[in-house]
């Protein structure tokens, strides 16, 4: 890579990080492109050039941490049952916790489809494609049905975690109320048609999932007859 490629990646990349920060603090629908090429130290010209617009520099910051995630996600091995599948679900909640501000905003600006209708079916077509992967491991492993739809199941699995993951954004979870939801759906979801060794491994997952939400439930029932 010659410098000038990797001078302009590296502006890229802080672009990004200052994307995500001004997000976070004003709210997605309330940034406009100046303020983001102002934040960045960059001209307005300079930020349509290397992303096109806002739209697109949100895309690319938003996929630019699914990359992440998924990077990091190694496909299960003989004997782990769903248990890896699991982990990408809950990898995936302790991310969009770790930067709470920034993920609730975006998940607000979702709810108000417009310019980020497209961007929500691209990253919940990744992570879906991502699952079903994994899936399909766990049918050669025969730890899961044949007759199941990987893609079908692994779009299922998604949609319940969009649902935790706005029920989140809107205060209705705290943090570990949204690891414990998206694992216990995503383990719920895979009881069905799980069969061997992953039935006995998802059954003890579900359980301390469900604990957890239990927890959530009685702590914030606590907090509202103090309050």
């Amino acid at each position: 890579m010659d410098l000038v490629t990797e001078q302009k990646l590296e502006r890229r990349e802080r672009i990004i990080r200052e994307a995500r920060e001004l997000i976070a603090e004003r709210g997605y629908q309330n940034v406009t492109v100046r303020e983001l090429a102002e934040r960045c130290r960059v001209s307005v010209p300079t930020l349509y050039n290397l992303f096109g617009g806002k739209g697109e520099l949100l895309q690319a910051a938003v996929e630019s941490q699914l990359h992440d995630v998924l990077a990091t996600f190694e496909p299960s091995e003989s004997g782990q049952g769903g248990l890896p599948l699991v982990d990408l679900v809950e990898r995936c909640a302790q991310e969009m916790a770790r930067l709470s501000d920034y993920h609730r905003s975006l998940l607000r600006a979702f709810a108000g489809a417009g310019e980020t209708g497209q961007l929500q079916e691209t990253l919940a077509g990744r992570l879906a494609a991502a699952l079903a992967s994994e899936l399909r491991a766990m049918q050669k492993q025969r730890q899961l049905e044949p007759w199941v739809s990987a893609d079908t199941l692994a779009g299922q699995l998604t949609a319940a975690c969009i649902s935790s993951s706005v029920i989140w954004a809107h205060g209705g979870l705290g943090d570990a109320g949204l690891r414990a939801s998206m694992v216990y759906a995503a383990c719920l979801l895979l009881l069905g048609p799980a069969r061997g060794a992953a039935r006995k491994a998802l059954r003890e997952r579900a359980e301390a999932a469900q604990a957890a939400l239990e927890d959530e439930v009685a702590s914030r029932s606590a907090d509202r007859a103090l309050g």
